[in-house]
């Protein structure tokens, strides 16, 4: 087969069944084989795409905010929250929707939901140009400064460590060492990881401060992971650190309530 002809293979999509969803699954090279309601485009699980901007909230399905590996009616988010599996632990006390996100009530616009690949390159570049226009109005040059800490050198010399570990390895060596430079490691301190992941970095951090106490460690994260590292931070009998893990969105977590300052 010519090239002109690979490519037109390429671009060929199976048709979509009637009264499937309209999503196209690039990576599988389908459509979305679930069924639609009448008069809909999109599947349940996919109305998240439908970008009609009168649609109400009786139609309209936004991502969970507990887990946003799944949607659910924004006029039932309410309801939802109190039966999702994700909430078996029970909703934060720290949560309040939409807090960190400038606008509570923001709603954004059919224009605001597009795809990235619904827009040229051209626009694309005028974004990244406007960015880096106010980036160095406000932020200007900064110095690269990357520091070492002893406590990673074990790490850092582990031959069992490859690439991607020892990326990993050298920025949590760099931050413990930027905490000390600033002083920022001291008694009777609350750290907290946000994105915290499996809680590497604290981890880290704890082996800084293995005889102290007083030190306290909150993980944030929107989704839970395995292999956590939170019971090296809560089971160290030479380190009895108060710990404590959030699953939670950062755009919902409220620190200005009464439970973070107790942790202060």
């Amino acid at each position: 087969m010519d090239k002109g002809g690979k490519k037109e293979a390429e671009t060929e999509r199976e048709e979509r069944e009637p009264g499937r969803c309209a999503l196209f699954i690039r990576k599988r090279g389908r459509y979305c084989r679930m069924p639609v309601t009448k008069g809909r485009e999109y599947c349940g699980e996919h109305l998240t795409y439908d970008l009609d901007p009168g649609a109400s909230s009786v139609k309209r399905r936004i991502p969970c905010p507990l887990d946003p590996h799944h949607t659910v009616y924004e006029h039932q988010l309410q309801i939802h929250l109190r039966k999702c599996n994700a909430a078996k632990k029970g909703v934060p006390i720290c949560y309040r929707a939409n807090v960190n996100t400038g606008i509570t009530d923001y709603q954004p616009s059919a224009e605001e939901k597009k795809p990235l690949s619904a827009f040229s390159q051209s626009q694309i570049d005028a974004v990244i140009a406007k960015v880096e226009q106010v980036y160095q109005e406000y932020m200007g040059d900064i110095e690269e400064v990357v520091l070492e800490h002893p406590v990673m050198n074990s790490d850092l010399s582990d031959p069992a460590n490859g690439a991607t570990a020892l990326k990993h390895i050298r920025q949590q060596a760099s931050i413990l060492g930027h905490l000390e430079r600033l002083q920022l490691i001291r008694p009777d301190t609350c750290f907290v990881e946000f994105g915290a992941g499996r809680g590497k970095l604290s981890n880290c951090l704890q082996r800084v401060c293995v005889n102290d106490d007083t030190m306290h460690y909150l993980l944030v994260d929107r989704d839970s992971c395995r292999r956590k590292k939170d019971v090296y931070l809560r089971g160290d009998p030479s380190n009895e650190a108060r710990v404590q893990r959030l699953n939670i969105d950062i755009e919902h977590l409220d620190m200005e309530l009464k439970w973070s300052r107790d942790l202060r």
